[in-house]
């Protein structure tokens, strides 16, 4: 039943990720750090939840929802359509602000 519930919620954290990016037209990467930011977060809720929890949702769901080869790609876009600096701006504040969420959820989660 975890395998199952596993690639079920792996293929809806797929698929709500890009219904996510596609709803930001500005540019890919609002999307995507969004995805990140809110996945971060909701992953340092689960900190203190079961070991099946943590796979399925954090795993499952949450690593799917959240990519990191996405950011990267990203990154090298961003480069490409405006300059090196804003890239670098955007890696930085995709780090720092996930690791905030993450401590966050972690706070409100009570671990």
């Amino acid at each position: 039943m975890t395998a199952v519930a596993f690639a079920a919620l792996s293929a809806f954290g797929a698929v709500a990720r890009w219904q996510l990016t596609r709803l930001n037209t500005r540019t890919w990467a609002g999307g995507t750090l969004a995805a990140n930011l809110g996945a971060s977060f909701v992953l340092g809720l689960l900190a203190t939840a079961s070991t099946t929890t943590l796979t399925v949702l954090g795993i499952g769901l949450l690593g799917s929802y959240s990519t990191f080869s996405t950011v990267m790609r990203e990154t090298i876009d961003i480069a490409d359509a405006a300059t090196w600096g804003r890239a670098l701006g955007y890696l930085v504040a995709t780090l720092a602000l996930g690791l905030g969420a993450v401590l966050v959820g972690l706070e409100l989660g009570g671990y």
